[in-house]
C-alpha cells in the first residue's frame, strides 16, 4: 500500500527524528487497526532509506511499512496482604493506566518496574490531577505511568495493616502526552516547543531559569508585572533599562539622574522612595521647595543625629548633645515586659518620676513599700550592717518614753519589757527621796523585793528568813509541814524506798476488818488489814495472782510437765506435792526442776499414795518447768503440785 506525501486524509501526528534528520508521519487506520510509517525520501539519507526498504518483502516508492497492533494488556488483583501485587507486562507499551478501588485496605502501595524480570526498582506515578507520587495510602486512587523501556510494571503493598482493595492496570501502545513537573525537557536545539508559561502564583520562592552558561535571548518585548523589580549586573554603556507605565517613560537628566516626579503633582503617590548615600561623599539633600516636609506616619520615621551615642560610649561634657525626655502618667498596670523590651518611664500626677530602689548587685531585687505607704527596710529581723555612730536628733529636749494608755485607763496594748541591774548584794541607797533609782534584780533575773510595814522594812537574814513576831499571834495557828489535806499533818519517813534504814521507827496502825475490802488498782497504796482483835492479816509467800498449781497423769518414764515455766527471769516455788497410784504395780515418782530430780516418792500399788508440804518452798530455776516421771511404766499414777512464782 502506498500513500503519497501531501495526500494523507486520516489523523496524523508529526514528530522530529533528529537522528535520521527526516520527517516521519505515523498514520493510524482505525478501521484495519494498522499503522503506516512514511519516510520522506527527499529528507532521508541513502543508508536510512535502504534500511527501511530492506525491512519489508516488497518495496514501494516511499518505503511503506505495515505492522499489526496488539490489543491493550490488562491485569487485576486484590491488594489484601503484605507484598500483594498486580503486575502487567509492558514491553512495547508506552503508557500504563492504574486504578485502586476504595475497599478497606489500610496500608501503603508503591509503584515499581523491572528491566530483567528479576530486579525491581521504585518509579513515580502520576495521579489524574497531575500530582507526582512514589506511593499512595489514599483509596480510591487512580492515574498513569510511563512504561517505555520497562519489561514489567507492578503495584505492590509495601506496608500492610488491614483490609483489602481491588486494583487494576492496563498497558497501551499510546504515550502519555503530559510533561511532569520536575523532569527536564530534552535538549533539542532548534526545535520549537511552543509557548511556555511559567507560573509562580504560590510565591514560595523565585522562578529559576537556567541558560546553561549562555545568554538568554528574548525575541520581542519582555513584560514584567511585579511590585518590586530587581535588575542587576548591567554593563555601563552597554545595557539599558527603560522604566515606564505603558504610556510614558521616566525621565533621566543630562547628568544621569532619574527624575522621580518631573512636575509638581500634589496628591500623587510616588510609592516608596529609598535614598541611599552609601558612598558617603556628602549629605543627602532633600528639597522641600521652601515648604515644610510632611511625613504621613503610616510607618516609622527614623531620624539620626549626633545626639545618638553607641552603647557604653563616652559622654563628653560640652560636646555630646542631649534629647529632652518625656514620661507617661500611667496608674493602670500594663502588659508585662520581657527581657530587652523598650518602654516609656512613668511619672506621677504631680509629674514626679516614679523610681525603684534596686539592689546594687542583684537585678530585679527592689525595696518594698507596704500598703500603709511605709518603706520596708528589712523584714528578716537580721542585724543590719550599720557602722559608725548613728545620731538621732530629737530637737534638743531629752527623749521621753511613755506607755500607750493613760493612768487609770484599761490596758489594750502589748506590755513593755522592763529590765534592771543585776546584783548579788543589796545596792547602796540613793542620795535623797525622789531620786531616780534602778530596779534591783538578782543574777538569775528574779526581781528583789523587800517587805515593808508602815514604811519600815521587815527584817530577816539569809539563814533564818523573814523575822516574825509570834508574840502578837492570837487564836489558832495552822502549821503546814508539807502537803496538807483536811487539816492533817502529813508525816513521811526519814529515808526513801530502797535506801538504807536510818532514823527512829514510827509506830503504825492497821484497819480492822471482818470482810474483805474492794480491790485497789495495781501499784496503788493500800491500808494494812487486821482482824477485829488487831492481829495483822498476812498472806503467805505471794499475792494470789502469782499462786500456781498443776496436775499430771504419769504412765511412763518420760518427763511430764506439772507446772509450766514462768517466763524470762521467773522461778517456780513448790510449797506442797502429792502422788496417788491406781495401777497394780508399785512405782517411784521423781519430781524434777526441768530434768534435775529434787525429790522422789515411792507409792504402793492399788491405791498407794504420798503427800508432803514444804515450810521452805522448793526453789526452781528461772524459766523452766516443774516436771515428774516414773521409775517404770504403769497404767496410771496421778501427781499434783502447788506453789507460787517470783522473780528472785
Amino acid at each position: 500500500m502506498a500513500i503519497n506525501p501531501g495526500q494523507v486524509t486520516l489523523d496524523e501526528a508529526t514528530t522530529i527524528d533528529k537522528r535520521l534528520q527526516t520527517v516521519t508521519r505515523t498514520i493510524t487506520d482505525e478501521v484495519h487497526n494498522e499503522v503506516f510509517v512514511l519516510i520522506d525520501p527527499d529528507n532521508a539519507d541513502n543508508s536510512a532509506f535502504a534500511r527501511i526498504k530492506a525491512a519489508i518483502a516488497a518495496t514501494t516508492d516511499y518505503g511503506l511499512i505495515t505492522r499489526p497492533l496488539s490489543a491493550n494488556r490488562t491485569a487485576a488483583a486484590a491488594l489484601g496482604a503484605a507484598n500483594a501485587a498486580v503486575t502487567v507486562a509492558t514491553e512495547g507499551a508506552g503508557n500504563v493506566a492504574w486504578e485502586i478501588d476504595t475497599g478497606t485496605l489500610v496500608g501503603t502501595v508503591v509503584f515499581e518496574a523491572t528491566l530483567d524480570d528479576t530486579n525491581w526498582f521504585a518509579i513515580n506515578a502520576l495521579r489524574i490531577d497531575g500530582t507526582i507520587i512514589a506511593s499512595t495510602t489514599t483509596f480510591a486512587d487512580r492515574g498513569s505511568l510511563t512504561s517505555a523501556g520497562y519489561s514489567q510494571i507492578r503495584l505492590r503493598v509495601s506496608a500492610y495493616t488491614s483490609g483489602s482493595s481491588n486494583a487494576r492496570v492496563e498497558a497501551s501502545h499510546t504515550y502519555a502526552s503530559v510533561v511532569r513537573l520536575g523532569q527536564g525537557l530534552p535538549a533539542n536545539p532548534g526545535v520549537d516547543i511552543g509557548d511556555v508559561t511559567i507560573n509562580n502564583a504560590g510565591g514560595g520562592s523565585a522562578v529559576n531559569i537556567q541558560d546553561g552558561g549562555n545568554a538568554i535571548t528574548v525575541d520581542g518585548t519582555v513584560v514584567v508585572t511585579a511590585t518590586d523589580l530587581d535588575i542587576r549586573n548591567l554593563a555601563h554603556g552597554q545595557d539599558s533599562v527603560r522604566i515606564g507605565d505603558g504610556t510614558d517613560l521616566a525621565l533621566v537628566t543630562a547628568a544621569g539622574e532619574l527624575n522621580v516626579l518631573a512636575t509638581a503633582q500634589p496628591g500623587v503617590d510616588v510609592g516608596d522612595v529609598t535614598v541611599n548615600n552609601g558612598a558617603g561623599a556628602g549629605a543627602v539633600n532633600v528639597q522641600d521647595g521652601g515648604n515644610a516636609l510632611t511625613v504621613d506616619n503610616g510607618g516609622t520615621f527614623a531620624t539620626q543625629d549626633s545626639q545618638v551615642l553607641t552603647d557604653n560610649g563616652a559622654f563628653v561634657d560640652g560636646t555630646s548633645k542631649l534629647f529632652m525626655g518625656g514620661f507617661i502618667f500611667d496608674e493602670v498596670a500594663g502588659t508585662a515586659l520581657t527581657e530587652n523590651d523598650a518602654a516609656a518611664a512613668r511619672i506621677t500626677v504631680n509629674r514626679a518620676v516614679v523610681a525603684a530602689i534596686e539592689d546594687g548587685v542583684t537585678r530585679a531585687r527592689y525595696a518594698t513599700v507596704t500598703a500603709a505607704n511605709a518603706l520596708k527596710v528589712d523584714g528578716s529581723a537580721v542585724t543590719q550592717p550599720v557602722s559608725g555612730t548613728v545620731t538621732a536628733n530629737q530637737g534638743g529636749a531629752p527623749w521621753s518614753a511613755h506607755g500607750p494608755e493613760a493612768h487609770d485607763a484599761p490596758v489594750v496594748s502589748n506590755p513593755l519589757l522592763l529590765g534592771g541591774r543585776a546584783q548579788a548584794t543589796a545596792p547602796t541607797d540613793v542620795s535623797a527621796d525622789g531620786d531616780v533609782v534602778r530596779a534591783w534584780l538578782l543574777r538569775n533575773g528574779a526581781q528583789a523585793t523587800v517587805l515593808t510595814a508602815a514604811g519600815a522594812l521587815i527584817g530577816g537574814d539569809a539563814a533564818n528568813g523573814l523575822d516574825v513576831d509570834v508574840t502578837r499571834v492570837t487564836g489558832t495557828v495552822s502549821v503546814q509541814i508539807a502537803a496538807e489535806t483536811t487539816n492533817r499533818v502529813e508525816v513521811i519517813g526519814d529515808v526513801a524506798d530502797d535506801a538504807a534504814a536510818a532514823g527512829n521507827p514510827v509506830q503504825i496502825g492497821v484497819i480492822a476488818r471482818n470482810v474483805d475490802r474492794a480491790a485497789v488498782a495495781n501499784a496503788d497504796i493500800a491500808y494494812a488489814t487486821a482482824d477485829l482483835l488487831g492481829k495483822q492479816i498476812v498472806l503467805p509467800y505471794a499475792v494470789p495472782e502469782l499462786f500456781v498449781s498443776g496436775l499430771a497423769t504419769l504412765t511412763s518414764t518420760s518427763d511430764a510437765s506439772v507446772i509450766a515455766a514462768g517466763g524470762a527471769g521467773v522461778r517456780n516455788y513448790i510449797t506442797s506435792l502429792s502422788a496417788s497410784n491406781t495401777s497394780a504395780t508399785a512405782v517411784r515418782v521423781d519430781f524434777k526442776d526441768n530434768v534435775t530430780t529434787q525429790i522422789s516418792f515411792f507409792v504402793a500399788a492399788s491405791g498407794g499414795g504420798a503427800a508432803q508440804s514444804f515450810p521452805i518452798p522448793l526453789r526452781g530455776s528461772a524459766n523452766v518447768a516443774f516436771q515428774a516421771a516414773l521409775s517404770a511404766a504403769v497404767t496410771d499414777v496421778r501427781v499434783s503440785a502447788q506453789g507460787y512464782r517470783a522473780a528472785n
